[in-house]
C-alpha cells in the first residue's frame, strides 16, 4: 500500500499543499500585522 502510495506521488503533493497552506497563512498574518486590519483584536 506505502509503495502504491510513493508510486502516485501522495506525499509529494501533500507535502506541496501543506506548504502552499502555510504560505498563504503566514502572508495574511503579516498583512494583518503591518495594515492593522484584524477586527479581533
Amino acid at each position: 500500500m506505502l509503495k502504491e502510495l510513493f508510486g502516485r506521488r501522495v506525499p509529494q503533493i501533500l507535502g506541496v499543499y501543506l506548504a502552499v497552506g502555510w504560505g498563504v497563512l503566514e502572508f495574511t498574518e503579516r498583512l494583518v500585522n503591518h495594515y492593522s486590519a484584524s477586527t479581533w483584536s
